[in-house]
């Protein structure tokens, strides 16, 4: 772990028959726990504020846009279900960006972010295309990530910046496609901060298809530990705790 729904109630009542929303792109489940389900990114977001529990289904977010969801209430619920998409635009990004206090962020079973990142891939990284970067995971203080599959992102996936109290638990990074199809910096990791401890008992569960998992950690975290599915390639700074199968340690 790193520190750093789904029926749709319709009441009929007699003589008063409430008419259905006209926006099929929103359907709000229950008014009094803030329920929502969104399939329009840009409602997803102007909505987000009013909403506890937050369901992203199958959402394509527009080209040169951030999915951008650092408005959200505290301890709000974003799940995300289905297959996540963004169109095709050469940008900096990032694709997917998420803030808050108390937030939990998880992917239902069989969801995926796909940033489909081969039409960036060029075999030169950081050259060539300018190529988005996937997930900024900044200013989240004691939130949780769980269950992301990430897919074919098109430079690094992962931004961590200015947390407190995060944990990462259970992420996939699959960016093994672009081993024979010209990825190149799709590193899973970028950890940043500032000051001496930027951080407090971090620990980061994880799977990562890809030669590369951390790009940049910075000298003085503390309480940073990884623990993987697989021998990774050395890690500067950081202690990596333990290699373990979902659900039990590699012996």
């Amino acid at each position: 772990m790193i520190k750093f729904g789904s029926a749709l109630f319709l009441t009929a009542l007699a003589n008063n028959a409430m008419a259905a929303p006209s926006d099929p792109e929103v359907h709000i489940y229950n008014d009094k726990c803030g329920s929502c389900t969104f399939s329009d990114a840009s409602k997803a977001m102007a909505g987000q504020s009013n909403c506890t529990n937050l369901i992203l289904n199958n959402v394509a977010v527009p080209a040169g846009t951030t999915l951008d969801l650092t408005k959200l209430q505290d301890g709000a619920k974003v799940t995300f279900q289905g297959t996540t998409t963004w169109d095709y635009k050469e940008w900096e990004g990032p694709l997917l960006s998420i803030a808050g206090n108390k937030i939990t962020v998880e992917g239902a079973s069989g969801a995926i972010l796909n940033a489909d990142g081969a039409r960036w891939w060029d075999g030169k990284g950081d050259k060539g295309k300018t190529k988005p970067k996937f997930f900024a995971a900044h200013k989240l203080t004691n939130s949780n990530i769980t269950n992301l599959y990430i897919k074919n992102t098109p430079v690094q996936a992962v931004s961590v910046n200015g947390v407190n109290g995060l944990n990462i638990d259970k992420m996939t990074i699959d960016n093994a496609d672009g081993d024979s199809k010209g990825g190149h910096n799709t590193d899973g990791f970028d950890i940043g901060g500032q000051g001496s401890n930027p951080y407090h008992e971090i620990h980061i569960w994880i799977h990562i298809m890809d030669p590369y998992p951390f790009h940049s950690i910075p000298r003085g975290l503390q309480h940073f530990h990884i623990h993987a599915t697989k021998p990774l390639p050395y890690v500067p700074h950081v202690e990596i705790v333990e290699y373990f199968r979902w659900g039990s340690k590699i012996p």
